[in-house]
């Protein structure tokens, strides 16, 4: 059995190792509001120092990350293909060249488990930087984006609707997981914390009858599996990390449900 993972910065284990690698290290909350004013500012000021060891930083949060995690709990290879930032559309994109990757190697697909995280509706592909990078309208902390992003963010604004961006989304996983269905592969849906805004929308009465048609179709026979809500119910106290995402023990907890789950499968 081989594992995939594909997501967004919750699967790359975003944060996971900053109280090892900075002496003043805020702490963790177990409320993500706790004090938020002075961890956001604290994440902020180590953003710059932190995206110039990227190199350094990714393959050791990865290592406390669920699916490390997850493969030593079912002691089997797995690929973590988690990017920070990253859209629907890009995981996708992610998702199917692990697949591909996989068949050039001779991997049989009944012996894959794929893991999607979805990620907020709001994310954007844009190129920036001769490349293709996300931009996240309306993002809780703005300074996290610079003068490029921002006047992407102004024209998205301008000209995407919220219902534009909620069908967008779920169009994108249904594609995933129809892809994965054509296959046969079995896989897994993973909400870190974006689920329950996302189905209150699709409930509402703002939402449209191919945003719930696409949901309809998701979670057919399927249920998704949440990070919060595991952290919930095994009452974790040290829950979040400065910048907003799940500490290790989160993970580590996460990755026991989540083998329980494939097991059954």
């Amino acid at each position: 059995m081989k594992i995939i993972a594909c997501g967004d910065s919750f699967t790359s284990g975003d944060e996971v190792i900053d109280d090892l690698l900075y002496s003043d290290f805020p702490g963790y909350t177990k409320l993500s509001y706790d004090n938020c004013e002075v961890r956001y500012k604290w994440h902020l000021a180590t953003k710059g120092p932190r995206s110039r060891r990227y190199a350094t930083i990714i393959p050791r949060e990865q290592l406390l990350s669920y699916p490390a995690q997850l493969s030593q709990i079912l002691r089997c290879d797995v690929a973590n293909l988690g990017n920070g930032g990253a859209s629907q559309i890009q995981i996708g994109d992610s998702l199917i060249r692990g697949i591909v990757a996989e068949q050039k190697a001779g991997t049989k697909m009944s012996e894959l488990i794929v893991t999607i995280n979805f990620t907020s509706p709001n994310r954007f592909m844009v190129p920036i930087y001769h490349k293709w990078a996300s931009i996240i309208l309306g993002h809780i902390i703005p300074a996290i984006h610079n003068k490029e992003y921002q006047a992407y963010e102004r024209l998205y604004t301008l000209n995407t609707t919220e219902i534009m961006l909620y069908e967008a989304h779920a169009m994108a996983i249904l594609q995933s997981v129809s892809y994965l269905r054509s296959l046969n592969i079995k896989y897994v849906l993973v909400d870190s914390v974006f689920g329950d805004d996302i189905m209150k929308f699709v409930d509402g009465d703002d939402s449209s009858d191919l945003l719930r048609g696409c949901w309809k179709q998701i979670l057919e026979g399927n249920e998704i599996l949440s990070m919060k809500k595991v952290a919930e119910d095994r009452d974790i106290q040290d829950v979040w990390c400065p910048g907003n995402h799940f500490s290790k023990y989160v993970h580590y907890e996460f990755a026991k449900a989540l083998a329980d789950r494939l097991t059954k499968l």
